[in-house]
């Protein structure tokens, strides 16, 4: 009896109607700890190494949009929930718009840092290696509006791919390969900002 219930879950969490169901639940606990919006429209994914996202919707502390995509797909070492050197072999984003912005010392998007503890030390004895083995951009345009500093940039481009021999994270190190770029396009713009003119 419990290895027929074992299986039925098991081939539950394979459709996508259930894998959906999941995400549904997870982007609203999500949504309600860092108090705005994070929604998915639809996911597939694979237990062991592969996920699909499709419809991405972040917004940051005052209702602007963060981040929306498309589509972003990762695929990672077979059984990597298992392991402690996680390798991300393939990292893809599609039609994807970052919109970084200040107008005193604190970004939009500091909130997501405080959350996931992006940078802070590991308490535990044992902590994750993540590796990084490719990356795809496609249609991908980031802008970034500091009114803190008074400078604003507008960078895109149709075509971003990164290969890179190894990514340490806690170290900072990147080994990169290879990088091509197609269609870059960069506007920078300078004006009076918000800062003071003694911490400049």
């Amino acid at each position: 009896m419990l290895i027929a219930l074992i299986i039925f879950l098991w081939l539950a969490v394979q459709t996508s109607f259930v894998q959906n169901l999941l995400v549904t639940q997870a982007t609203r606990k999500l949504s309600k700890d860092l108090k705005t919006t994070v929604s998915i429209r639809h996911v597939n994914f694979s237990l062991f190494n592969k996920i699909h996202l499709e419809g991405v919707l972040i917004k940051d502390h005052q209702k602007d949009t963060l981040l929306s995509a498309g589509d972003l797909s990762a695929n990672f070492t077979d059984w990597f929930f298992f392991k402690d050197n996680i390798i991300l072999n393939n990292l893809g984003l599609k039609d994807a718009t970052f919109h970084l912005n200040r107008s005193d010392s604190v970004w939009n998007y500091t909130f997501l840092i405080d959350y996931f503890g992006v940078g802070k030390k590991s308490t535990s004895s044992k902590r994750i290696q993540f590796d990084l083995k490719k990356v795809k951009l496609e249609n991908v345009r980031f802008i970034q509006r500091d009114g803190w500093r008074g400078e604003d940039k507008d960078i895109s481009f149709s075509n971003f791919e990164l290969e890179a021999d190894g990514v340490d994270l806690y170290k900072k190190k990147i080994r990169i390969r290879s990088i091509a770029i197609a269609d870059p396009i960069f506007i920078l713009s300078n004006y009076t900002g918000n800062r003071p003119e003694l911490i400049k």
